[in-house]
């Protein structure tokens, strides 16, 4: 009866190409979403400030060195930010986030007069509205697993059969990092970076810690251990970082949190490091050209050869849509989402869609030390972060599938695997 009713979920899901977990559906594709009202994201020229990342002439190789190396560097962008919002007439208690390792700026809530005085000032390259990121739509079809339960015998989901099986990310020096609702940190499953400097959250009230589950859920299908209970991963026993943008209730975060968090990897960040995005938000028209604060975070990231990997989002709509799915460009990789026997999922599909892998029908590790079974392109997203984990690079191709949906037309797609 309970694979039964699995089943009958998974068709109705498909079928509606799922329900937003949101507050809201998803706007239409011509009008942008609604900005936070007064927040605001100011970007710094580079010619007034250079991000901390792109003062280095090479990649770090060594975690600790790197980021102690950059200190002087974040210090001084951040003397430069806050002298800038000072002139403007900015009060310190008006800025939310500062940003000077993957970008230079800050975020605030500002008035109209504080907008138009920025606007104007020459080292200011944009003032952009703030907006709210989430999951986009994604099913979860099984309670979480009882104790008893998660000490049954390991099995394997076909997203990591089809991406190669596992592999043995345990000994690597490089770590995948989960912008997500956190992870739980206590989960016998997953090697979790527990360490304050790393393990952070950007959400106020929230500790790192995974109260929601869609990260715990995603740091288990890139990196579970290949211990012989509960689910594997495809780097399996690979280093799991959390980085908390999204919160516990409804798996919904500000854009600007996100960018601290691209920020807080800038900082610490290894050559080769793996950034998970299983989030999004839709609707954008012209969306590949939208919030160069964050665009630039992503490209200034890559730059230094870190792998960021990009859920194509759920809607059932255009992928180019979805920001920051729309972004393309050397190790930016965004991702769609197929079923196990290869069959197109009902999600997003456009031409900026890189991979794909299964993403329909996921088992994984979820909160509170549990296992549960999700869908969507945030699960099809980490499969591509373990590969590129295990991989030291970009996947190779297992074949291809042709899909398209209603907005989309058909185009051929490479299946990922290791």
């Amino acid at each position: 009866m309970k694979n039964l009713l699995k089943t009958a979920f998974l068709l109705l899901a498909l079928s509606l190409n799922a329900f937003a977990q949101t507050t809201a559906p998803p706007p239409p594709t011509d009008d942008d979403p609604e900005p936070i009202p007064g927040e605001y994201i100011v970007l710094l020229k580079e010619t007034a400030a250079m991000p901390t990342i792109m003062q280095q002439t090479t990649p770090n190789e060594d975690r600790v060195a790197g980021a102690a190396n950059s200190q002087r560097a974040t210090e001084a962008n951040l003397a430069i930010v806050r002298a800038v919002a000072a002139q403007n007439g900015i009060p310190t208690t008006a800025i939310l986030e500062e940003f000077a390792d993957v970008i230079v700026g800050f975020a605030a809530t500002l008035s109209p007069d504080q907008v138009a005085r920025l606007q104007a000032d020459p080292s200011v390259e944009e003032v952009e509205p703030d907006h709210f990121v989430g999951l986009g739509a994604l099913e979860f079809y099984e309670n979480p697993c009882t104790e008893s339960e998660a000490m049954m015998p390991q099995s394997t989901p076909c997203a990591v059969t089809k991406a190669g099986g596992p592999a043995n990310g345990s000994g690597k020096s490089t770590w995948i990092w989960i912008l997500d609702t956190g992870i739980d940190l206590d989960h016998p499953d997953l090697n979790v970076q527990t360490n304050g400097t790393y393990a952070k959250s950007f959400v106020s009230g929230e500790s790192v810690n995974d109260g929601h589950g869609h990260g715990t859920h995603v740091a288990g299908i890139a990196a579970a251990k290949n211990n012989s209970v509960g689910s594997v991963g495809v780097s399996a026993g690979a280093t799991v970082v959390p980085v908390k943008v999204l919160n516990n209730s409804e798996g919904k975060g500000k854009l600007s949190k996100i960018v601290k968090g691209l920020d807080h990897v800038a900082k610490n960040y290894l050559r080769n490091d793996v950034v998970n995005m299983s989030l999004g938000s839709h609707g954008w028209k012209d969306c590949k050209n939208k919030k160069k604060s964050y665009r630039k975070a992503i490209e200034n990231l890559t730059a230094k050869e870190v792998h960021v990997v990009i859920a194509a989002g759920n809607q059932g709509s255009c992928s180019i849509n979805s920001l920051p799915a729309c972004y393309n460009g050397t190790r930016i990789y965004t991702v769609g989402a197929i079923l196990c026997n290869n069959n197109c999922s009902g999600y997003n599909w456009g031409s900026n869609v890189d991979w794909v892998a299964v993403g329909v029908d996921v088992y994984s590790t979820y909160k509170g030390g549990g296992y549960g079974t999700m869908s969507g392109t945030s699960m099809a997203t980490p499969v591509v972060s373990g590969i590129i984990h295990a991989r030291a690079g970009a996947p190779l191709s297992a074949g291809n599938v042709t899909c398209g949906n209603g907005c989309a037309a058909n185009l051929s797609y490479k299946i990922a695997k290791r």
